[in-house]
């Protein structure tokens, strides 16, 4: 897929935890949970990655965030930017996500 571009909106990564729960069916619970479980680590993978194109969260920021290393954040974008390439319903979804957190907001300019 390449490198990720941010859209540039202002966005907290509690609203995308949020919005991610919800259209992923995702408690809260698991995805702060110190648990490997795929769910919770696929939800953090998503959060992470709408979190930098939509508002240019560092990766970093989200892993401080679920107390993980960036590193493991990393990887699992990496995954799941695969998974978005072969799984039409993840692709629906991120659109989905995609549309619900920025409705409405502006985008802020990096000059």
């Amino acid at each position: 897929m390449g490198a990720l571009i941010s859209l540039g909106y202002d966005i907290f990564i509690d609203e995308i935890i949020s919005e991610v729960g919800l259209a992923f069916n995702i408690s809260k619970d698991l995805l702060y949970s110190n648990t490997r479980n795929r769910r919770g680590a696929f939800g953090r993978a998503v959060v992470g990655y709408l979190a930098k194109e939509l508002a240019n969260h560092p990766f970093k920021d989200t892993a401080d965030h679920f107390k993980r290393d960036p590193v493991v954040i990393s990887k699992g974008i990496k995954g799941l930017e695969k998974k978005i390439g072969d799984d039409k319903t993840i692709i629906t979804a991120i659109n989905m996500l995609r549309e619900s957190l920025t409705k409405n907001r502006k985008r802020y300019s990096f000059s």
